[in-house]
C-alpha cells in the first residue's frame, strides 16, 4: 500500500514538473538596447486581436510579424518621446 502511494506521488511530482516549465523564453529582436521576447510578441498580439478582432482571419506568421513590428515601431517612439519629454515625472493636469 505505501509502495503505491509512494509511486503515485512520484508520478504526479514529474508530471508537475514538465507542465511547469512550460515554454521558454527566447529573444526574437534587439532594439536600441532594449530586448524583445516571444512572451513579448504574444502579449502584443492579444493585445493587437483585442483591439481588431479581424486578425484573427490572417495566418499566424502574418499576426507575429505584425506584433513584431508594432513592439519594434513602440519601442523607437518611446526612444524619440524621451528626447523631447521627461517620462518619469507625473504632472497634474
Amino acid at each position: 500500500m505505501i509502495k503505491i502511494i509512494i509511486l503515485i506521488i512520484l508520478i504526479l511530482i514529474f508530471n508537475f514538473k514538465n507542465t511547469a516549465l512550460g515554454s521558454t523564453i527566447e529573444i526574437k529582436a534587439k532594439v536600441n538596447k532594449e530586448i524583445i521576447t516571444n512572451i513579448d510578441i504574444e502579449n502584443e498580439k492579444k493585445y493587437l486581436i483585442f483591439l481588431n478582432p479581424k486578425l484573427v482571419e490572417l495566418e499566424e506568421n502574418k499576426i507575429n510579424t505584425i506584433s513584431r513590428e508594432s513592439l519594434i515601431t513602440e519601442i523607437i517612439k518611446k526612444k524619440e518621446l524621451k528626447k523631447i519629454f521627461d517620462l518619469s515625472v507625473t504632472q497634474n493636469i
